[in-house]
């Protein structure tokens, strides 16, 4: 029979540790390198919480509960992503009400006559520019009056075309330097419709949609993309919420009810067993 020396087994043993930590670093360094790629790289993630359906006029009426919800949140918007330089800072609202999702953009700035804000989307987490496909913009074509319009593109190469069949919804006001943007997007709508992308519920860390938020002051007509001076990505995940957000006076008083009868027979049913252990113990006396 041959004998491993203790050197020997040290030897093997030092290279075992080598080993491992070598594979350690290379699956680090491949992780690293993946992530790198596969990252989304937006300045911002957010995962909206549901509330109450605000009203889409480029008001926010805080009597009434609006926007109360939301996910608020500081944005730059930048003229050159890759290099960050002279942002504008904006607030950036997010929300959830039933099936659609609703974003607000506000800012404090020196406002031009036919100035934008609109939502570029991406059909997945990517910022590659091909997988834009969708464009909601509104614009101002008299700021004295709060004259505005709402267009849904759909990006055909970097092409901004006039979808057939507009959908969501956009409004804007402006008062002095401080303007709100507001858009309202339905989630899971129409899934066939190659004009739109179609949002979906996040289920797993690889879902959500890039939101390149974009703003600039366009001609008469408008020209997209020449006519976009600074912007910025935003990833939004989507969430999925069961159970309704407003509930009447009836589902409220069933509600109550099913609590107070659910809670009172688990109670009764503790209370059964909790009789039936002191009754086995009383026998197991009885019988000792």
């Amino acid at each position: 029979m041959h004998k491993i020396s203790v050197s020997g087994f040290r030897t093997v043993k030092r290279i075992a540790i080598k080993l491992i930590i070598l594979m350690f670093i290379t699956s680090l360094t491949v992780s690293s390198y993946l992530l790198v790629i596969n990252g989304s790289g937006a300045d911002l993630e957010i995962k909206p919480l549901y509330g109450q359906a605000p009203v889409i006029d480029g008001e926010i009426d805080t009597s009434e509960n609006e926007w109360n919800k939301a996910i608020k949140e500081h944005l730059n918007l930048y003229p050159n992503e890759s290099a960050p330089e002279n942002p504008l800072l904006v607030d950036l609202w997010v929300m959830q009400n039933g099936s659609n999702l609703y974003i607000s953009i506000q800012f404090s700035f020196l406002h031009n006559s036919f100035e934008f804000v609109g939502l570029l989307i991406s059909s997945n987490q990517s910022e590659n520019p091909e997988d834009f496909t969708d464009a909601k913009i509104v614009r101002f074509s008299n700021i004295s009056t709060n004259e505005y319009t709402y267009k849904d593109y759909y990006l055909n190469n970097s092409i901004y075309e006039e979808d057939t069949n507009s959908n969501g919804s956009g409004a804007g006001k402006i008062e002095g330097e401080d303007v709100i943007y507001e858009f309202v997007l339905p989630v899971e709508y129409n899934e066939s419709d190659p004009e739109d992308v179609f949002l979906e519920y996040g289920t797993d860390e690889e879902s959500g949609h890039i939101f390149k938020i974009i703003m600039g002051d366009s001609t008469d007509p408008p020209s997209y993309p020449e006519d976009i001076r600074i912007s910025n990505n935003v990833l939004i995940k989507i969430t999925y919420n069961p159970l309704p957000t407003e509930l009447t006076q009836e589902e409220l008083l069933i509600l109550i009810f099913s609590i107070i009868i659910f809670g009172t027979s688990g109670m009764l049913y503790v209370f059964y067993i909790y009789r039936i252990v002191k009754l086995k113990e009383r026998i197991e006396r009885i019988r000792t």
